[in-house]
């Protein structure tokens, strides 16, 4: 979750989070056969594998870059 988000912000580690936990948790019920979509088992593992070789090879900051929300 923080390689995806991006370790080095709190912004980061927060959509990282909700990033990977969403996803995870959307691919666990297409492996159980959500309607027309039913994936097989272990397709969850790939996918949130590549996604992480995918960001640390085009962001390796993360998404947020390191970049923190501010407070106005």
């Amino acid at each position: 979750m923080l390689v995806v988000g991006g370790v080095t912000s709190l912004l980061g580690a927060v959509v990282g989070a909700l990033a990977v936990s969403g996803l995870d948790s959307f691919l666990g019920q297409a492996e159980e056969g959500v309607g027309r979509l039913d994936l097989p088992t272990g397709t969850r593992l790939v996918v949130v594998g590549g996604l992480m070789a995918l960001v640390l090879i085009a962001r390796p900051s993360g998404i947020t870059g390191g970049r923190e929300a501010r407070l106005r």
